[in-house]
């Protein structure tokens, strides 16, 4: 006779769902990154500041970091199933960032950086 015995370890993930807002604006935001602290677990949020998120626990904390807001960590547990979640511009980030561009050009011909206050 032949005995098969094979362990199955069951874990439980809460899916927690929400949307991702502008304080300033209340428009959604595109691209916001979400995780679950202290693990690689993590999304993006969608074209409409939506996101969906697997935890492996029913406690856990969410990251939101997005260019230009200051991050934002929010606790989770028991019941909380939808978030709706509101981040703060960081304007001191927005004042140190320059964007340029120069098409095509050679290296020798371009223009040194210049700070301005």
């Amino acid at each position: 006779m032949f005995v098969l015995c094979t362990s199955v370890s069951i874990s439980a993930q809460t899916i927690i769902t929400g949307t991702v807002f502008s304080q300033k604006d209340n428009s959604e935001l595109p691209g916001v990154s979400v995780s679950v602290k202290g693990t690689a677990l993590g999304t993006a949020t969608d074209g409409n500041g939506k996101f969906s998120l697997s935890i492996p626990t029913d406690k856990a904390v969410l990251v939101f970091k997005y260019l230009g807001f200051k991050d934002r960590q929010v606790s989770v547990s028991g019941n909380t199933r939808n978030l709706k979640v509101e981040m703060e511009e960081d304007t001191q980030i927005l004042s140190e960032v320059v964007v340029t561009a120069y098409g095509n050009a050679r290296k020798a011909t371009l223009p040194t950086a210049h700070k301005s206050a």
